[in-house]
């Protein structure tokens, strides 16, 4: 107010500054709402309880998310289970895992049920070991399993390589690997 009569473009250069300032607390405020509702990774403590309650049930999950809609927190996640149990199993193993959710962390939860062939994944699993020998860069690897799906089966596996490989080299290896998978075993292999 004072320093108008000196600049005449002062009021001007505030309101554009303030402009600015509404903008990015609206983009700020808009991008924690929106992470909330598509899903948010959960805490320790609780990953703890879920872990708990996943070994309780026999199972492996993956893909674990909660979704805030306010007065209302949804867990959701994806089971790996055997291909050759039946539905009715598969159902009530979900329903446990659910129910088990309710119970010890107080919010309702949405389980999606893989399924992979046990038997195939060890056999499969066993080559894969022998496989990697052949790559140096190739420190180790965890979670390999066989899923089926309406498109046949794939295989899924996390590799570990040297720290000191160029993200090059990873994605050559991880190349060559999923091509000798399509030819030797006419399964897809996916690595992460």
């Amino acid at each position: 107010i004072f320093l108008n009569g000196y600049f005449i473009y002062l009021d001007g250069i505030f309101s554009i500054f303030v402009g600015v300032l509404i903008i990015y607390e609206a983009i700020i405020f808009s991008r924690k709402g929106i992470s909330k509702l598509l899903g948010e990774s959960l805490p320790d403590e609780k990953m703890g309880i879920l872990h708990d309650i996943f070994s309780r049930n026999g199972v492996k999950a993956h893909d674990i998310m909660i979704h805030d809609y306010g007065n209302r927190k949804i867990i959701t996640l994806h089971i790996d289970l055997d291909s050759s149990i039946s539905a009715g199993e598969a159902h009530s193993i979900a329903s446990n895992v659910e129910n088990d959710i309710r119970d010890r962390l107080g919010m309702d939860a949405t389980v999606h049920v893989d399924t992979y062939d046990v038997n195939l994944s060890n056999r499969v699993e066993l080559d894969f070991r022998e496989i990697i020998k052949s790559f140096p860069e190739i420190k180790g690897y965890r979670d390999f399993e066989i899923y089926s799906s309406s498109r046949g089966p794939h295989a899924d596996v996390f590799l570990y390589f040297d720290p000191g490989i160029t993200l090059e080299k990873m994605e050559e290896i991880s190349n060559s690997l999923e091509k000798l998978f399509i030819k030797k075993y006419g399964i897809r292999l996916f690595t992460h």
